[in-house]
């Protein structure tokens, strides 16, 4: 029987293609599970990243810069990859940290092990180049929406475009993500609170409409 703390990954695994029990048992087999807790470093910028990580529970920040002037570039959410790519694809040292910002399971895969997984169940190739796929359309929608003029703008963008991080990220690392202050995205929510708009179930016109009276 397959260990439940593997079940996530399996599961999203088959949301790209089948696998049979035997491919199930194999990445079962390789699959390592790992606990961090709220701010322990998977990963430090300029060491070596010679794996994967896939998040079960919890949530896992990408850090640019160190103390005083580092950035929350992305925040991981559970059931997805995360890695420093440039790391793990250069074998060179990581240009990013990996950061727990909460209590965390993960699922850790040596590259060697990848690799053999990619051998063995050759279907693993087509949905890594898919999860690469989905990967850079979110990363390409990240750039435009930090991109937008003000900050209210980027508020609402970060609402329509990605609402499980709005409701669920805190508040300073949100704020990072779209490189506005902290106490400027905590006043635009007390406004927006103050003035009795709840965001849910609106799209990106009606935030910005909404936003725009504040």
């Amino acid at each position: 029987m397959t260990d439940r703390k593997i079940l996530p990954i399996i599961h999203y695994l088959k949301s790209f293609a089948p696998l049979d029990k035997r491919q199930v048992s194999l990445i079962a087999s390789l699959a390592k599970i790992v606990s961090y807790s709220r701010h322990d470093w998977l990963l430090t910028e300029g060491a070596y990243c010679d794996g994967m990580y896939f998040l079960n529970t919890g949530m896992v920040r990408t850090v640019f810069g160190q103390e005083d002037k580092e950035v929350t570039v992305w925040v991981t959410l559970p059931h997805h990859f995360l890695t420093s790519t440039y790391s793990y694809i250069k074998r060179k040292p990581s240009m990013i940290g990996l950061q727990a910002i909460s209590k965390a399971e993960l699922i850790w895969f040596e590259r060697e092990d990848i690799r053999y997984l990619y051998r063995e169940i050759p279907v693993l190739r087509d949905i890594s180049l898919s999860i690469m796929n989905d990967y850079y359309i979110e990363l390409e929608r990240l750039y435009i929406f930090c991109l937008a003029q003000s900050a209210k703008q980027r508020y609402a963008n970060l609402y329509t475009h990605f609402p499980d991080h709005f409701m669920k990220v805190p508040l300073k690392y949100l704020a990072s993500m779209i490189h506005v202050k902290p106490e400027t995205l905590s006043r635009i929510r007390r406004m927006q609170q103050g003035k009795g708009f709840p965001l849910s179930n609106l799209d990106k016109a009606a935030v910005l409409n909404i936003i725009n009276r504040i």
